[in-house]
């Protein structure tokens, strides 16, 4: 699915990876994993740093991406391996940072610190 994803997006705007002064001027790069989302095909996650213990989930707009490509594959210790993609994110677009977390009832630990 990576690789399709990233032909939509290329064919969107080929015109932008001809001129990587201005992909440079235009976007920034993240490097990582990418996924579809599920429920909304507007939207991509990318995982930066896939095969680490501290790896970022981040998610954006398809529309905001201005190019993409496959970079390189990453392979662990184990045998398994990770197809990585360099996206072009527009400039001033909006990109979500998940950050997982357990829920956990803390009122009783902040009665303690009086």
């Amino acid at each position: 699915m990576p690789t399709d994803l990233i032909k939509v997006i290329q064919s969107r705007e080929v015109e932008v990876a001809k001129d990587p002064e201005r992909l440079r001027r235009e976007a920034v790069s993240y490097l990582g994993q990418i996924k579809q989302h599920k429920s909304d095909p507007a939207k991509i996650y990318l995982l930066i740093d896939p095969l680490s213990s501290s790896s970022v989930l981040v998610e954006f707009k398809t529309a905001d991406i201005l190019y993409a490509e496959n970079y390189n594959t990453l392979s662990d210790a184990q045998g398994g391996s990770v197809q990585l993609i360099q996206l072009w994110v527009k400039k001033g677009a909006v990109g979500l940072r998940l950050v997982p977390f357990v829920v956990e009832d803390f009122s009783r630990y902040y009665d303690h610190l009086d």
